[in-house]
């Protein structure tokens, strides 16, 4: 029988799916973060459809229930996420270090151009 949470999970699932081909097919989407969001959408619907294969990754990660392997793949995938938006926070801040150079630099021709 299944579950309301079951029913929850797929409808989340598929939810990620549609919406990470959406943001894909606009180019609003970079290709790590259309696997990311594609892994988790469709881990999300297997593991709702067949709620025992969460044993089975809980033996694979050597954890000794369900919930331990699902907090466990959770926070390695929060580490995951976090590292990738550091590196975008790292590189836009470069762009902007890099842009009020030029913009100096403009902005002195100006004052020289203007003397």
């Amino acid at each position: 029988m299944i579950s309301i949470f079951q029913i929850i999970g797929i409808l989340i699932g598929c939810y990620f799916l549609y919406k990470t081909f959406v943001l894909i097919k606009q180019k609003k989407e970079t290709l790590f973060e259309f696997f990311l969001w594609l892994g988790l959408g469709f881990s999300l619907i297997v593991f709702s459809i067949f709620p025992s294969l969460i044993n089975y990754l809980s033996i694979f990660l050597g954890t000794t229930k369900g919930t331990n392997a699902i907090f466990l793949l959770s926070i390695l995938i929060l580490f995951l996420m976090n590292f990738y938006v550091f590196k975008m926070v790292k590189n836009i801040k470069h762009d902007i270090s890099k842009l009020n150079e030029e913009l100096s630099i403009l902005k002195s021709e100006q004052i020289v151009k203007k003397e």
